[in-house]
C-alpha cells in the first residue's frame, strides 16, 4: 500500500490521529521550508508540543530509518536532548518537541 503524502494541516491531523495522537487543530503550524519533509508543530490534548514530519517523496523514507537508528544509538551517549520518535511510519514521524531554542532555522522567504 502506498503511503499517504501529507500536504495540509488537515491531513497531518488525520494521520496523527490514526497513530494515536490527539492534536489540537487550532494550534497546528506548518513549516514548508524543508526539501525532504513537510514539518508541522502542534500540541496535543495534554499540552505536549509535538514535531510532525511527513516525507515529501518516497525516497526519503529509507534515509529516515537510518536517521532513527542513529538517534537511538547516540541518545544514551550524549549530554544533550535527542529526539525520541514515538511514531515512525512511511507517512509520519512524530516526536515530542525538545526544550530550548533550535540551533538553526530556515526562513523560507529569505531562503537562508
Amino acid at each position: 500500500m502506498k503511503p499517504i503524502m501529507i500536504n495540509s494541516t488537515a491531513e497531518f491531523l488525520a494521520v496523527a490521529q490514526k497513530h494515536g495522537l490527539r492534536l489540537n487543530a487550532e494550534n497546528i503550524e506548518l513549516n514548508a521550508s524543508g526539501v525532504d519533509f513537510l514539518v508541522a508543530f502542534a500540541s496535543d490534548e495534554d499540552g505536549i508540543s509535538w514535531v510532525l514530519r511527513a516525507p515529501r517523496r518516497p525516497d526519503v523514507i529509507e534515509r529516515a530509518a537510518s536517521e532513527n537508528r542513529v538517534l537511538n544509538l547516540v541518545r544514551k551517549h550524549l549530554p544533550v536532548a535527542v529526539p525520541e520518535w514515538r511514531v515512525n511510519t512511511e507517512e509520519l514521524i512524530a516526536y515530542p518537541r525538545l526544550a530550548g531554542t533550535p540551533a538553526a532555522t530556515v526562513n523560507p522567504v529569505a531562503k537562508k
